[in-house]
């Protein structure tokens, strides 16, 4: 359940018409509070997830170097700690080398992809073969 403080935080009240985020609270304030998320930003996480609002992409980039994996924000206005909560639509972490033989292996990652990048997959195509095009040729 939510502790005294988190319910006065956020406003909750019987009838105030958040009985969607109340519930969502019910079954997720424990994973919030482990993972560290500010009680201030519950209900912007709330919102975000209802509205399927994806903006992470927006606002920064996800580079991977030897050093690992770090956070870059894209031009624009600084990010404030704890001033906002981003969503990512997680399709597909690869490794360039990799790709191909994974997209070879996974049928369903392929349909996803083409979904999210509006490809038009053949119906007989089972996606292992890939078009390339030929700048050599000539038809003159």
């Amino acid at each position: 359940g939510l502790l005294p403080q988190e319910v006065s935080a956020l406003g909750l009240k019987a009838s105030s018409g958040s009985e969607n985020l109340a519930r969502f609270l019910k079954a997720h304030a424990a994973q919030l509070r482990t993972a560290g998320v500010p009680t201030a930003l519950w209900r912007r996480l709330w919102r975000k997830l209802e509205r399927e609002q994806f903006d992470a992409g927006s606002t920064f980039n996800i580079l991977l170097d030897d050093q690992g994996t770090s956070l870059v924000v894209k031009d624009g206005p600084g990010l404030q700690k704890n001033g906002d909560i981003f969503l990512i639509d997680h399709a597909w972490t690869l490794q360039l080398d990799g790709a191909r033989s994974e997209l070879e292996a996974d049928a369903f990652l392929v349909q996803r992809l083409c979904t999210l990048l509006d490809i038009a997959l053949d119906e007989e195509d089972d996606g292992s073969e890939v078009e390339e095009d030929d700048d050599d040729d000539d038809d003159d």
